[in-house]
């Protein structure tokens, strides 16, 4: 079999290089938009010439046929790439990818959150051995010589150095959660053309994080929904993580979205290229369309019930570490806060979200993390409001907000000055002065 780079054999064997033993009936899926028919005749061939190979294996009373690279699969890599098979130099989305995934792992690390391998527990090691029956977890896993795996008699010290972990904050990325979930379920369907870049623990709060750097990503609510069940469903078969964590199992999840710049925002919001809308009807019509497989406020409404927003530089370091460790008791708690300080705003629960009125029945919303779902229905209500935010972001929510927008306030107090804009998120041209004629 001659294979070339770049073609659906090269990179059937890439992916098992970087994932390891995959359940036959998975594999499909990262190559879902080939022909199923040339699919299978090209896993075949290369399992015919000793490229790939199949076993069974049983894993808790469930028999599943796996697939896995050979030594001379291994080899061809290493010869097409000219280096080790771990690089996979030929792919034109990992840097982009990557790109996306850095800003992150930043964040992260400038909030002092467990990010190396080495510094955190791994995953499998949170599960009970019996849920392995038949197999060690050595067998499954890797030795990790700093943290020994669970084993009877040690859950109440793995639970201590989980719960003391949690107190700092952990990020598990997407390939960690995707080989965990292996290890444990032997399934693949977790991270399948999902956009996640990872997941974030911190003091019993449980948040999903996406990353869209300038520009508006592709995005498909239906397996992004059924990733974050999945992944869901999965860290609750934990006994260790279930106890830490303050949210049930059925609660709707929460998700973080970092990007480049305050100007993402209208972007998010709208679901538009340039952060705003036009007036023709048929442009419209065109726009919503294409705005459906993309990342936006609307879609990640689908799956979370909030979206909270975060600058990959220096000001988004203190917002994120707000929005990981921000639950509903969390929220609930400084909104009634501040407004038990502000005399002049009552708080209205009937309305949702975090709104509030004044004396002269004009509505204002107190907002310390910029939640893109919650800013969406303020935009589609139609009401005009002040708006109290982080310092920073008023220009956006002028933009999103357009003359609805009444006033601008910090969370300490001070009066935030924005440019105007119009109701589809245009700037407003300054009236010319007059000449006295």
């Amino acid at each position: 079999m001659n294979i070339r780079t770049k073609t659906l054999a090269s990179d059937i064997l890439s992916y098992l290089n970087e994932n390891g033993e995959v359940v036959r009936k998975n594999l499909y899926v990262p190559f879902s938009e080939y022909a199923y028919q040339y699919y299978a005749r090209t896993l075949r061939r290369l399992i015919d010439e000793g490229y790939v190979e199949t076993k069974r294996v049983s894993l808790n009373s469930v028999t599943t046929t796996r697939v896995s690279l050979t030594k001379k699969g291994q080899e061809f890599l290493r010869d097409s790439a000219g280096d080790t098979p771990n690089k996979k130099k030929d792919s034109k989305t990992r840097p982009r990818r990557q790109q996306l995934v850095v800003p992150v792992t930043g964040l992260c690390a400038a909030n002092g959150f467990l990010v190396s391998p080495d510094e955190k527990p791994r995953l499998e090691s949170l599960f009970p051995p019996q849920r392995a029956a038949g197999e060690t977890w050595g067998n499954l896993r890797g030795p990790n010589e700093r943290h020994p795996e669970v084993q009877e008699g040690q859950v109440e010290a793995q639970k201590d150095f989980f719960d003391a972990c949690l107190e700092t904050g952990i990020f598990y990325s997407s390939t960690e959660l995707r080989k965990a979930y292996l290890a444990i379920f032997a399934k693949n369907e977790v991270m399948n053309l999902s956009r996640l870049v990872g997941i974030l623990l911190f003091r019993g709060s449980l948040k999903y994080v996406y990353s869209v750097g300038e520009v508006l990503i592709e995005w498909r609510s239906s397996c992004e929904e059924k990733t974050v069940k999945a992944i869901q469903r999965f860290l609750f078969a934990s006994p260790i993580i279930r106890g830490s964590l303050n949210i049930e199992e059925k609660d709707t999840p929460e998700c973080i979205v970092v990007g480049k710049g305050m100007t993402m925002i209208p972007k998010l919001v709208y679901g538009r290229r340039w952060g705003r809308t036009q007036e023709q009807d048929v442009h419209e019509k065109l726009k919503s369309v294409l705005a459906v497989n993309h990342a936006n406020a609307h879609n990640f409404a689908k799956v979370f019930s909030a979206a909270y927003y975060v600058s990959n530089d220096k000001r988004g370091i203190e917002s994120f570490r707000l929005a990981a460790m921000m639950t509903r008791e969390r929220s609930e708690e400084l909104c009634d806060k501040w407004y038990g300080e502000v005399p002049s705003v009552t708080r209205v629960r009937a309305f949702g979200y975090h709104l509030g009125l004044t004396s002269k029945r004009e509505r204002v919303t107190y907002m310390p993390n910029i939640d893109l779902i919650e800013l969406e229905y303020y935009k589609k209500q139609g009401e005009p409001m002040h708006f109290v935010i982080p310092m920073g972001t008023q220009e956006a929510i002028s933009r999103v907000m357009g003359p609805l927008l009444l006033s601008a306030q910090s969370l300490k107090g001070n009066r935030l000055k924005y440019n105007p804009y119009d109701k589809h998120g245009a700037p407003v041209k300054a009236q010319p002065e007059a000449n006295g004629e």
